[in-house]
């Protein structure tokens, strides 16, 4: 039998339409068996003490083929092997809409460290941890710095594994579990921070920096045994009113008993160190390109003591 050209073409149609009709149940299945969404809300009092809070959201109506019991199988699993660096505050339901919340509360840096780690290594994670947590109302650059390299979905890497060993789902469906990171926020008293996108790793960054391009100590010691200093503060531009004042504000601060801060830098005593970016040419410009502070010290101790007072203002906890 021949067949026009419009006939086949007409024949290929229809199985065309039933090739995308297959493709489409394809997809829909796939979606419905989505993982769950992971939510993180990093709440800090301080540089050193917090909680970081995890949530795990899930539709148990377009997971019930793949989950063997129900929210109180997957509920007796988590409790059954909750790490010790959590705190489990069980599975909220609203209709099909479940939540499962953890926490994670810390009074250190190094304590949350440590938890962290735990945690990474529990969910078979090579991430190795690493933390900064800044928080500084004092001295040139102030505000909030936090920085963080692993994920709360690394976290929480052993509550599929727990599920395929209790048998609430198949071994095969455990990568499937944890879907997507979704909302992510930062806290920092009642202050929220915005971090670099939607997601972890946390990176916020809420800082003035009022601070210096280069720095230049010249100490020099004398017969007796004492030194006499100037420290050259250089600054990245021409420093406008407000720059200017909390730069004052913090020299007079930072100021030895009997030293002197005067405006300017000297640019021959630090060009073979340093090249000053910004020029001026009128005398009020280049009053505003540093300061110096010139100071003297009996001996090595009085001397170490004046520079920790300029320079070892409140330490950041890190």
């Amino acid at each position: 039998m021949n067949m026009t050209r419009d006939g086949a073409q007409a024949t290929r149609t229809p199985m065309r339409a039933r090739y995308l009709g297959v493709l489409l149940v394809l997809v829909a299945l796939v979606l419905s068996a989505c993982g769950a969404r992971v939510e993180t809300d990093l709440g800090l009092e301080n540089a050193e003490k917090g909680s970081r809070t995890m949530s795990i959201s899930f539709n148990m109506k377009d997971n019930k083929d793949y989950v063997k019991g129900d929210i109180n199988s997957i509920d007796s699993s988590i409790k059954k092997h909750l790490p010790s660096e959590l705190s489990y505050e069980g599975i909220q339901t609203d209709g099909d809409k479940a939540r499962a919340t953890f926490k994670l509360s810390f009074t250190s840096i190094s304590e949350y460290r440590t938890k962290v780690e735990n945690l990474l290594k529990l969910s078979g994670s090579s991430t190795t941890p690493t933390i900064s947590i800044s928080d500084s109302t004092t001295g040139l650059v102030q505000g909030v710095q936090v920085s963080e390299n692993f994920s709360s979905k690394e976290l929480l890497g052993w509550v599929p594994e727990s599920l395929v060993v209790d048998g609430v789902i198949e071994s095969k469906r455990k990568s499937s579990v944890l879907g997507t990171e979704d909302k992510t926020t930062v806290k920092m008293g009642d202050r929220e921070l915005k971090n670099s996108s939607s997601s972890t790793p946390i990176s916020v960054k809420d800082i003035k920096d009022n601070g210096f391009g280069f720095v230049l100590v010249d100490a020099q010691v004398q017969q007796n045994g004492s030194y006499t200093a100037k420290i050259f503060f250089v600054a990245k531009d021409i420093m406008e009113p407000d720059k200017a004042k909390a730069v004052d504000s913090y020299l007079q601060s930072a100021t030895p008993e009997g030293g002197q801060v005067s405006k300017g830098v000297d640019e021959a005593s630090i060009k073979s160190y340093y090249t000053v970016s910004s020029k001026a040419s009128t005398s009020a410009g280049k009053e505003e390109l540093g300061r110096t502070l010139t100071f003297e010290a009996s001996n090595l101790e009085d001397m170490n003591s004046k520079l920790q007072k300029i320079f070892g203002n409140k330490k950041t906890p890190n």
